[in-house]
């Protein structure tokens, strides 16, 4: 009879190793199913953005979501009379959100001042801005635009505090209107 204890005690345990698997193939699948869904858009790409559109207004591209999967859609490098590429002004899209903003980057590998104007052109033009110091690979970004209207983007970089916002239409520091 102890044998037969003994071989109970077996077959249970085997019973659980092999409910093990099953659970992880269920919790695979239903993973492996989400996955698809995303990928083939039938889960909603935006509904990870806490906003879209005209929506995004004045809104933080980070805070929101935005910021993951955004495209430069226009650059410019910003010069200096000695180095010719400081940094680059970008004008950022999000296709997820709907919306643009402006992005400084610091190429420079020093640290410096580094500003950001974003501008929506309609009567009269309005944007956002920031300012604030940066170190090698940083960026200083601005608060989102929506899609209604193109959009520009100018950027700066210096040794001491820049005033913003930064003039519009400078063909040294602003991207192209999109």
């Amino acid at each position: 009879m102890p044998w037969l204890l003994k071989s109970k005690i077996v077959f249970q345990k085997d019973a659980q190793m092999k409910r093990l698997p099953k659970v992880g193939k269920v919790l695979y699948g239903v993973l492996l199913a989400l996955m698809l869904t995303m990928l083939l858009g039938l889960f909603p790409q935006n509904a990870l953005a806490a906003c879209t559109g005209n929506g995004c207004v004045g809104k933080d591209p980070t805070e929101q979501g935005c910021g993951t999967g955004a495209q430069t859609k226009k650059w410019i490098y910003i010069p200096n009379n000695v180095y010719p590429g400081l940094g680059q002004a970008q004008l950022r899209f999000s296709s997820t959100c709907n919306a643009k903003w402006a992005r400084t980057l610091n190429t420079s590998g020093f640290w410096y001042y580094t500003a950001a104007t974003d501008w929506w052109y309609f009567s009269p033009p309005f944007g956002y801005s920031y300012s604030g110091g940066t170190f090698p690979n940083e960026t200083v970004y601005t608060k989102m635009l929506g899609p209604a209207y193109s959009a520009q983007a100018c950027g700066a970089m210096n040794t001491s505090p820049i005033s913003v916002p930064l003039p519009m239409n400078n063909s040294w520091y602003c991207t192209g209107w999109w």
